[in-house]
């Protein structure tokens, strides 16, 4: 299912150049995958498709495709094999040798960049010894359980990450500008009129997510930015508004939290990981599904033996209204819905997750709860306006995350690492606080102000979400085009920052 989105968002990334060409290699039937990509595509006019039945493992079906041409591969997970993901990583890595090891390549002298996906950490490795090192490999699982784990813990931020990894909207982009050398990074936040500027990077050496304020740029630095196109206006501020020392915030104790969550897949290893990297002494985090207890038990303390936060176990089905009836899980301030079907399909767990839905939905009406934050996973994207039916704000459409993720690798090869960095517990995360952390008490403010009072506390505004704006993204604007507009902040409107805290 991945395949569909992958290709429309190259599609759009690469909107500038008109058509391009896109070669589809699988084991299947010809005609059967030509008639699926027509009617899955969304920008069939922008691609022009050539599908090949073969295998990607076969030197002689990669010579069928020139692979020694391509301007770059992706290879994708066999979705028939994810239950078993030492099989599925293993296909990976096979694939990886053949394209690294044909003779067409080696002929060529040609540099193929390959993105490619494994589901095991220990995968990670192996895939790029296979590929010389020459591999962007993605650890895709663990990147969507830490979108869905973030997602649970801040109400909204699937649309901020939705919007972030989609070429459609506003992405991250390497930029480097003249004159800002030896300028300190506070100093440069006013000087893109349509970019907010994140970080900065050293090519071939890292980067650094929101350095301090003091931060003096180098020679060879060049800045990251966040905006809808690499058309980045850089105008030196001439205005009056400037960048005040204010004393940074304590460092925040890390908070009791209480989780349910229903279902279980393969993303719930580093989704418990990263949630008791997150969580203080005293939180607990609540099972729902039908492994049975000492099979669970044993699965946990193989892959995650330093694990501190207490679980507490039910064995059953959560789309069963008796055992929700017993759960009560409207009790819990946070709930995630993990995709879990007995068929292993994606149709199952999502009509799965939606009648999970609608029972949360009902205990909460029932029980006269006005708030509780509920993120769900759903696979198919054709599923969220359903799911969206059940009056919750965050659904994370887990294979369309993991396509857009691939595409913008694909597109920009060191943005893996910033993505990375970002879905880490360490250094600093997207979050969207109150906007009353930024200005005094009903006064007017703009979200230029805005920008130099989360550098002043340690962050960098990315956007703003204004409740009145409403709309199927409630009111969020990433990179906003009008930084002088006044703005009179309303109770629910927040500011979308990078921090190291939540507070």
């Amino acid at each position: 299912e991945k395949i569909y989105s992958v290709i429309d968002q190259l599609a759009e990334a690469y909107v500038d150049e008109g058509e391009i060409t896109c070669v589809v290699m699988a084991e299947g039937d010809k005609i059967e995958m030509e008639e699926k990509l027509r009617d899955k595509l969304v920008h069939q006019d922008r691609v022009k498709l050539v599908v090949r039945s073969g295998s990607a493992v076969s030197l002689d079906d990669l010579s069928r495709v020139a692979i020694d041409e391509a301007r770059a591969a992706i290879v994708l997970i066999d979705e028939t094999a994810v239950e078993n993901p030492t099989r599925a990583d293993g296909r990976v890595i096979k694939t990886l040798l053949a394209t690294f090891n044909h003779p067409d390549v080696k002929k060529n002298g040609r540099h193929v960049p390959v993105t490619c996906e494994v589901m095991l950490a220990e995968s990670q490795e192996i895939a790029r010894i296979a590929s010389n090192g020459r591999a962007e490999v993605v650890k895709t699982n663990e990147i969507i359980s830490k979108v869905i784990l973030q997602t649970a813990r801040i109400p909204g931020l699937s649309l901020v990450y939705d919007e972030l990894l989609r070429f459609e909207g506003n992405e991250i982009h390497f930029k480097r500008f003249d004159g800002v050398a030896g300028k300190r990074f506070g100093d440069l936040l006013l000087d893109f009129p349509n970019a907010c500027v994140v970080g900065v990077a050293t090519k071939g050496a890292g980067h650094t997510l929101n350095p301090p304020a003091e931060y003096v740029l180098g020679a060879e630095e060049e800045l990251l930015v966040l905006a809808e196109d690499s058309n980045i206006a850089h105008k030196p501020y001439a205005g009056s508004q400037r960048l005040e020392a204010v004393p940074p915030p304590p460092a925040a104790e890390k908070p009791v939290e209480h989780l349910l969550i229903l279902g279980w897949n393969e993303k719930i290893f580093p989704i418990l990981q990263e949630y008791d990297n997150y969580v203080g002494e005293g939180s607990t985090l609540t099972l729902v599904n039908q492994v049975p207890e000492a099979e669970r038990l044993a699965m946990i303390a193989t892959q995650l033996p330093g694990l501190q936060t207490k679980l507490r176990h039910i064995i059953g089905d959560f789309t069963s209204r008796q055992l929700m009836d017993e759960i009560q899980p409207e009790r819990y301030p946070t709930v995630m819905v993990l995709g879990d079907s007995p068929d292993g399909t994606a149709e199952g767990a999502d009509t799965r997750a939606i009648i999970a839905l609608l029972l949360l939905r009902d205990r909460r009406q029932k029980n006269q709860v006005a708030s509780q934050e509920v993120c769900s996973e759903i696979l198919d994207p054709k599923n969220r306006e359903l799911a969206a039916t059940t009056e919750i704000d965050d659904i994370v459409i887990s294979n369309e995350m993991v396509s857009m993720v691939l595409a913008q690798i694909t597109y920009e090869p060191r943005v893996r690492a910033v993505l990375e960095d970002l879905f880490q517990s360490d250094g600093s995360e997207i979050y969207l606080k109150d906007i009353a952390l930024y200005t005094a008490p009903g006064a007017t403010t703009t979200f230029e102000q805005m920008i130099l009072a989360a550098k002043a506390r340690g962050e960098v505004a990315l956007g703003i979400q204004l409740r009145a704006l409403g709309g199927e993204k409630h009111g969020l604007l990433l990179n906003p085009a009008e930084r002088t507009k006044p703005i009179v902040p309303q109770p629910g409107d927040r500011l979308v920052v990078l921090a190291e805290e939540d507070g």
